[in-house]
């Protein structure tokens, strides 16, 4: 049986249009797909209260960059939101590079251990240290701390130099 050639047409047009369709919805749901199943291991450093906004070390090194930045996400436990927490994020699978990085949007925040508060342990002391030496031997006197890992140590020395603790 031979189809007429206006019938074959109307099929290529469909099959066009349904291709189409398929790329332009099927990036967009690519798109969504990735930013809420990748999954960044991190450490919390610090919580800014006021901007709601949290301080925290890429425990796996993803990105290059190891603090960063991230919205704390609706609905998300704020008992998790304390230094020391590790947690698993599910977000994009980018950050933006930047000094500490920023990682946007968060779609939600899971426990996944917890190691001692070490910024309420280390933080006022090294402070009052700071502020009499200048900081000349601030990075001596953090690789001294042996019961903080390389990630508290770079987010100690930011808070340091870079401001007053924030607390939650």
């Amino acid at each position: 049986m031979k189809i007429p050639a206006q019938k074959k047409r109307l099929l290529l047009a469909g099959a066009v249009l349904l291709g189409a369709a398929v790329l332009l919805l099927g990036g967009a749901a690519w798109r969504e797909y990735r930013s809420s199943h990748h999954k960044l291991y991190a450490e919390i450093i610090c919580c800014y209260p006021d901007y709601n906004s949290v301080l925290a070390a890429d425990l796996e090194d993803q990105f290059g960059c190891v603090l960063f930045t991230f919205p704390w996400p609706e609905g998300a436990d704020p008992a998790l939101k304390q230094p020391g927490m590790l947690v698993e994020l599910t977000g994009p699978d980018l950050m933006a590079l930047s000094y500490p990085g920023q990682y946007s949007p968060v779609r939600a925040v899971k426990k996944t251990g917890q190691r001692e508060d070490f910024i309420e342990k280390y933080y006022n002391t090294l402070q009052k240290e700071l502020e009499e030496t200048g900081g000349e031997a601030l990075g001596d006197r953090l690789a001294g701390l042996p019961d903080l890992n390389d990630e508290e140590r770079e987010g100690l020395r930011y808070l340091l130099l870079n401001g007053p603790k924030a607390s939650d």
